[in-house]
């Protein structure tokens, strides 16, 4: 789980392990927005007629992404030179500007090129979907463990008095785990926007100052 609560009761571990789910998957979404990891696979599929055969490219092309400084590098590695027209063309459809590195001509790299505007926007726009979508998830597992306990009192499966306790335990859990989505959520338009992204509600700027908080820097996204 993502938050330090201590919880004992049926009702609050499995609406906890939910919640935690949730969060999971909201992570693995947001690990997808402004993620450079699709140039590893650029020669994915590619194939080239070579001794006049059918080959694929990647046994003879490798991309690596080396960080030098804020820039990111695609390093390009190739082990039969016959390829290299091919990957000059794949490059470039990338808006890659590939140039060789060594004498040999068998290295080459390309910085990563900066998202556009629009693209600035539609990254923002999804982290905010994403967001929402997230602290969705986890009221509605709330809620659906309100409707379960209410009717567990109904059948007298659970005192009212306990029912009290659990209750106020699930409004600690959205809390806390609403918390987390919204403070990852924030942390990634500050990694992908930089100098574009800044707080602006009361809210915004109070929770801000968790985002380098070691419970949630910790986690990759």
């Amino acid at each position: 789980m993502y938050i330090d609560v201590e919880v004992e009761d049926s009702y609050s571990l499995a609406t906890a392990e939910r919640m935690s789910d949730a969060i999971d998957n909201f992570i693995k979404l947001l690990r997808e927005i402004g993620s450079v990891d699709q140039y590893k696979n650029l020669f994915f599929g590619e194939r080239i007629r070579l001794e006049e055969r059918q080959r694929v490219l990647t046994d003879f092309a490798d991309v690596e992404l080396v960080e030098q400084g804020k820039q990111t590098f695609a390093l390009v590695s190739l082990s039969n030179k016959a390829v290299l027209e091919r990957v000059i063309e794949i490059c470039a459809a990338a808006n890659l500007e590939i140039k060789p590195i060594d004498a040999t001509g068998m290295k080459l790299a390309a910085p990563l090129p900066t998202p556009t505007d629009n693209e600035f926007t539609i990254m923002k726009d999804n982290i905010d979907r994403l967001e929402r979508t997230g602290v969705g998830t986890i009221s509605r597992v709330k809620s659906d463990a309100l409707q379960r306990i209410g009717a567990a009192v109904k059948r007298e499966y659970v005192e009212a008095l306990e029912s009290k306790k659990i209750r106020d335990l699930l409004d600690v859990l959205h809390a806390a785990n609403s918390e987390v989505v919204q403070v990852l959520a924030m942390r990634k338009r500050r990694d992908v926007l930089g100098d574009r992204y800044r707080p602006r509600t009361d809210r915004e700027i109070a929770m801000y100052a968790l985002i380098d908080d070691e419970r949630f820097s910790k986690i990759p996204i």
